[in-house]
């Protein structure tokens, strides 16, 4: 069988701190990663690209193939992003696939390996989805049970299959049972990224957040004793609880984050 070929995607906005993590799960099994920055957020204002040196870093310690690119633009709607870096991708490399990713998803090597083959065996779906280990506030703490949303983490490599955020409506599509990756999705420095996170991306789905103010008293200061903890409006129970994991049940390269162990002192 001929060995497909696998291009990264990651539509980069904020948060560095998983990168190294993020970079070690994945590299060897892609043959091409890149990164696409705007210079402004969705609201329109400027954008610190935290993300880009901590890329640079990474890879000028460890990118001995030349796999990572970086790119920048002036598009503003992450679907545009999307759009315009899928277009680029396929023009340019014919790839059989195309991962996608944020800088806060950490996936370990085994799982990465199980997704790519799984992709390669595949003749009718376009797209991959699958679940995820979701964080909030800690690294340790991880909503349970799991949340119901299901990523779409491969597509191929062909831009009209490419549909939603982060291709999330292309089809046809298969959930892949049993492989997660983690999510630090409200894993960060300091409470106020996550409430902006919260705000800035609800807002970008067209959708809208619960009262801040009291979620912030009620759910996220209570932590991690607290129920329906969902930033989204009518998607609360999506988060329905909290369980404080074991350090070993996360990959071995978050544990040598220093957002990690910050976070754990």
């Amino acid at each position: 069988m001929k060995k497909q070929k696998v291009i990264g995607l990651c539509k980069a906005l904020t948060c560095g701190d998983f990168i190294p993590a993020v970079l070690e799960g994945i590299y060897d099994f892609l043959d091409e990663i890149i990164f696409v920055y705007p210079d402004r957020k969705w609201d329109g204002s400027i954008a610190k690209n935290e993300v880009c040196g901590a890329v640079r870093e990474w890879k000028f310690k460890n990118d001995y193939a030349l796999k990572i690119t970086q790119w920048h633009t002036e598009l503003i709607d992450q679907n545009e992003q999307y759009g315009w870096a899928i277009d680029k991708i396929c023009k340019e490399a014919q790839p059989d696939w195309i991962f996608i990713f944020d800088t806060d998803e950490v996936w370990d090597a085994a799982s990465m390996g199980k997704l790519v083959k799984r992709a390669s065996e595949l003749t009718y779906e376009n797209a991959l989805y699958c679940k995820m280990h979701t964080y909030i506030k800690s690294p340790l703490y991880r909503i349970e049970p799991e949340e119901p949303c299901t990523p779409c983490v491969m597509v191929r490599g062909i831009p009209e299959i490419f549909r939603g955020v982060r291709g999330n409506q292309s089809r046809p599509g298969t959930v892949l049972d049993g492989l997660k990756f983690h999510h630090f999705s409200y894993v960060r420095n300091t409470d106020e990224e996550v409430f902006e996170k919260a705000i800035l991306s609800t807002g970008a789905d067209g959708l809208q957040t619960v009262n801040m103010s009291e979620w912030k008293a009620e759910k996220w200061n209570q932590l991690p004793n607290s129920i329906n903890l969902h930033t989204t409006k009518k998607c609360e129970d999506f988060w329905k609880g909290v369980r404080v994991i074991d350090k070993r049940e996360l990959p071995e390269a978050v544990l040598e984050l220093e957002i990690f162990k910050r976070s754990v002192k």
